[in-house]
């Protein structure tokens, strides 16, 4: 026979049926072990005593691999009630070996999850934490690893990802204004692209702090190809680079030399700014860098005030 055990109810009842109350005063040992190694625990009852006796908790859920508790979370949650009073190794072992990540002695007045936080990839839209299962917001769909963006915006992204979970797509035939903010992200697999266009897509691309990009093999860094239109803007303090990784294939070499869009980019970032002949320079070789067959990192210098 097997199953699931799901307590609730005042355990209270079980040290005076008749008359139960909020104190242990006097029951050491009471609950020790009660439910020990019970696997098929799935769910601990309410602990309302505000009087606690030495041991009287101890060990009481060791070994119940069914009930899962976390420090952060959703959903129900369990604890000890604030204002109890703690007394000698009334709650020592209480956890110990319970299936959640939580499985320390339990603190008076702390609320503890059944239910633990989604995994996040450490990088937001708009304020928005992505998650590895999966995120949306207006205008715009994460599914790991692609984040689209499918609409006007504005969207911010920002955070750091270095495990290959994020990669921007903007999606075909869309105009966006997107804000790179401090946003790091590094592809992991041959083929992935930490940012790109999709056909016809036409992006204002504003960048805010120090961002970089590492895509797999053969793919830029930041990649822009013909049809595809970015236009950026370079405020003061902002740094850029982007990473395309070692390649010698001459399918390689024909995809990430610069098209006729890369050097449209070029030419908007000259009409957004007054820059010097030096940092144009360097403007001119970022685009091509991302796409070179070797590994190639640029940093755009912040551009001087109009």
């Amino acid at each position: 026979m097997s199953g699931k055990i799901r307590a609730s109810g005042n355990i209270m009842t079980l040290t005076d049926g008749n008359n139960p109350t909020l104190s242990l005063a006097g029951k050491d040992y009471c609950f020790y072990r009660l439910f020990y190694n019970c696997q098929a625990l799935i769910s601990a009852p309410v602990l309302p005593a505000a009087t606690l006796a030495p041991s009287c908790y101890r060990s009481m859920f060791e070994g119940c691999t069914g009930i899962t508790l976390y420090e952060d979370g959703t959903g129900p949650t369990w604890g000890i009630p604030a204002g109890a009073q703690a007394v000698s190794d009334w709650n020592t072992d209480m956890l110990a070996g319970t299936g959640g990540t939580f499985t320390g002695n339990p603190v008076i007045g702390t609320d503890y999850y059944y239910t633990p936080l989604p995994a996040s990839v450490d990088v937001t839209i708009n304020g928005i934490e992505l998650y590895e299962s999966g995120s949306s917001g207006e205008g715009w769909t994460y599914v790991l690893p692609t984040l689209t963006l499918t609409n006007a915006g504005p969207f911010t992204i920002s955070g750091t990802n270095m495990m290959g979970q994020v990669c921007v797509v903007v999606a075909a035939g869309v105009t966006s204004e997107v804000t790179l903010s401090n946003l790091t992200l590094k592809a992991t697999d041959d083929g992935q692209c930490s940012f790109a266009l999709e056909s016809g897509a036409n992006v204002s691309l504003f960048l805010a702090g120090t961002n970089t990009f590492a895509s797999g093999r053969n793919r830029a860094g930041l990649e822009v190809a013909d049809g595809r239109s970015p236009s950026p803007t370079h405020p003061a303090m902002t740094r850029a680079s982007a990473a395309a990784p070692d390649s010698d294939s001459p399918a390689a070499r024909a995809r990430h030399y610069p098209s006729p869009a890369a050097r449209s980019w070029q030419s908007a970032a000259r009409a957004a700014h007054r820059v010097s002949a030096a940092a144009l320079a360097t403007w001119r070789k970022a685009i091509p860098a991302t796409r070179r067959t070797s590994p190639a990192r640029t940093t755009l210098p912040a551009a001087p005030s109009a």
